[in-house]
């Protein structure tokens, strides 16, 4: 349960899922599809669903065909972010859950009308008992995660356990974000139609991103 770095999750908040469709856990938005219903993510009906401003309701989804190893989410207003680095062959299960703007409960969640989003994960690919995973006695199930919080770079767009990259064109700028899990020396090298334009290297701290506009 997070809200990056506020009391309430912001709507200003980014979520990361590298998919093309989620399954509906469920939700209060009649505008969505139901229970066990699948969508395509993160567009549906031309609202943008990765920007919690989009949500009008409740909204619980897993993730069944995630495409990267790494999911995250980061805050426009407070500039922190989290993502998390995992071997998705052994930990396929993802799900993804938010209060939305019209959340009916929110005092059974909460006692001060904050909200927060949940970034679920396991071994079972969702809570239905057909994805139960059993562990038989004497067995056991393990696997290694990274969690990387970040900072001032601007959003997300890649990650590994060393790295928080964000690129994105702005006007007439590229705004490059760089954050790293611990102090190392960084090169980068931006192309723009597969031609270098801007190169270099920094020194990072995960205290010190690095954050260039060219």
């Amino acid at each position: 349960a997070l809200t990056l770095g506020s009391t309430s999750a912001s709507a200003n908040t980014e979520f990361i899922y590298p998919a093309d469709h989620v399954i509906v856990h469920s939700t209060g938005d009649s505008a969505l599809p139901g229970e066990r219903q699948t969508m395509p993510w993160p567009i549906y009906n031309g609202r943008d669903l990765s920007h919690y401003g989009n949500w009008h309701n409740w909204l619980g989804v897993f993730v069944p065909d995630i495409q990267q190893n790494y999911v995250g989410a980061y805050s426009y207003d407070t500039k922190l972010g989290i993502v998390r680095i995992f071997p998705p062959e052994a930990v396929p299960g993802l799900k993804l859950f938010a209060f939305g703007a019209g959340f009916p409960a929110r005092a059974e969640y909460t006692d001060d009308g904050s909200e927060y989003f949940e970034m679920w994960a396991g071994p079972c690919r969702t809570f239905w008992p057909e994805d139960d995973v059993v562990i038989g006695a004497g067995q056991s199930l393990s696997w290694s995660e990274i969690w990387l919080p970040f900072s001032s770079i601007g959003g997300l767009d890649r990650a590994n356990a060393e790295v928080a990259v964000k690129a994105s064109v702005q006007g007439g700028q590229v705004c490059l974000g760089i954050a790293v899990s611990r102090a190392r020396q960084v090169q980068f090298r931006l192309h723009w139609n597969d031609q270098p334009f801007k190169q270099g290297s920094a020194h990072l701290t995960p205290s010190a991103p690095l954050l260039l506009q060219v």
